[in-house]
């Protein structure tokens, strides 16, 4: 039987999305507010798919980067999350996320590739088997995360010291359509006054504040807010999942093994593997290297070393 239990804030990690058109200073931001979140000696790991455009902000803090070029394939996202994870670093910057989307290789790229060999529903889906992975990677990596994306532009005129002056407008993010849903903080950038407004905020340090420009004390008010969440639980590791999975993927994947996963993950009390703790994942990968240590002895007559 399932039972609820009272709420209670954790110490999660912090997932952040800065929006906005050519011009908004998001690298900038991105940085500065990461510097914030860590503190002066917190280790800032960017991924940079803007042709190294982030090293143009070293002198604005010290971060280490990865440059990603074309094809902007999913899984170079994926793969440079998971080291950034392993190498342990304070904080994760991606910039810009909107090439995995819209650029060479990314999923908009795949769907017309699939179109030209046969036009179907289906091709969607199948441009976003990557795509759906890598944002649930985000989502659930063990680190601080802060995603730029680029904004669709149009120009409005608007009436300023009496004359009409075109002034560019960011629209919305060139990126899945709901992908804002995915983030706890949305800012979105202002390409000619440089500051940002918090669009989405489940914080509720920036609901009712107007636009400012971005500096170390908003990612210090941040930090703040998460760590009076109470003790912070890592969530099991795409690493840990994927090795669990491999296992019992090895052993057949038979209705016994199904079995014994389901009786597994009962008895930690959750449904599924994603649901699973970091301390638990490892709890469930030794049971299942054991099991593993069994089924080879009872396939081969021997133990595999």
């Amino acid at each position: 039987m399932t039972m609820f239990k009272k709420a209670e804030r954790k110490a999660v990690p912090l997932k952040i999305a800065l929006t906005g058109p050519s011009g908004s200073i998001k690298t900038y931001s991105m940085l500065k507010l990461a510097r914030g979140i860590v503190g002066a000696e917190g280790r800032i790991a960017v991924i940079d798919t803007e042709n190294n455009s982030a090293s143009l902000y070293a002198h604005v803090t010290d971060f280490d980067v990865l440059a990603i070029g074309a094809p902007f394939e999913a899984v170079k996202f994926i793969e440079a999350i998971d080291d950034a994870v392993k190498a342990e670093y304070d904080i994760l910057c991606i910039d810009s996320l909107s090439h995995e989307w819209a650029s060479i290789g990314g999923v908009l790229d795949k769907k017309d590739q699939l179109d030209k060999v046969k036009e179907m529903w289906g091709n969607w889906g199948k441009a976003k088997e990557s795509h759906n992975r890598m944002i649930d990677v985000i989502l659930q990596a063990p680190v601080d995360t802060i995603c730029t994306m680029r904004s669709k532009m149009k120009y409005e005129l608007e009436d300023i010291g009496g004359k009409k002056v075109p002034v560019k407008r960011g629209l919305e993010p060139i990126q899945q359509g709901d992908i804002e849903y995915e983030f706890m903080l949305v800012f979105d950038g202002d390409a000619d006054t440089h500051k940002a407004k918090a669009v989405k905020d489940r914080t509720g340090l920036f609901s009712d504040v107007e636009p400012f420009q971005m500096a170390e004390e908003h990612g210090a008010l941040l930090s703040k807010w998460r760590n009076e969440g109470g003790e912070f639980i890592p969530p099991i590791s795409t690493n840990t999942r994927t090795a669990i999975s491999r296992l019992v993927k090895e052993m057949g994947m038979t209705e016994t093994w199904k079995g014994e996963v389901a009786l597994v993950l009962e008895g930690l009390v959750v449904e599924s593997l994603k649901d699973l703790t970091e301390a638990q994942g490892q709890t469930v990968l030794s049971h299942f290297k054991l099991k593993y240590k069994e089924f080879k002895e009872n396939k081969d007559g021997k133990v595999d070393k």
